[in-house]
């Protein structure tokens, strides 16, 4: 059972205990772990993806991946992805979701890297 006495509780004015503040535990990796989300990282993991799978946050993955001298990029998903073909897929009329399933990547990163590259994004019912 909880301390109601505790700093972070209180007990309100019906008797019940109430969290002032949400604390969270921080998440330490072992040397093991750091090892394998590095290598995981070069293998071409994001970090969205090995937060995830070693249950911490993409900030904590980042900072350890810099703390160990890798170059964290921001879209690690796009180097996955053939631009040049996938505007030609889009030219053809294939949807954004059609090339970003081809890719393994999300339909807005499609959309995103189409615009950057000069492409006009068609409305959801231009085919």
């Amino acid at each position: 059972m909880e301390n109601p006495s505790s700093p972070t509780k209180t007990v309100n004015e019906y008797g019940e205990t109430v969290a002032s503040r949400i604390t969270q535990e921080q998440k330490r990796l072992t040397e093991e772990e750091i090892a394998l989300l590095i290598k995981e990282y070069q293998a071409g993991k994001s970090t969205y993806a090995l937060s995830d799978q070693f249950g911490c946050h993409r900030t904590t993955v980042s900072g350890i991946l810099k703390k160990h001298g890798i170059k964290v990029t921001h879209c690690k998903s796009q180097e996955k992805l053939n631009i040049h073909d996938a505007i030609v897929m889009y030219e053809n009329l294939h949807t954004a979701q059609e090339i970003a399933d081809k890719y393994g990547v999300t339909r807005q990163l499609i959309t995103k890297t189409l615009r950057t590259h000069g492409v006009k994004i068609r409305g959801r019912w231009n085919h």
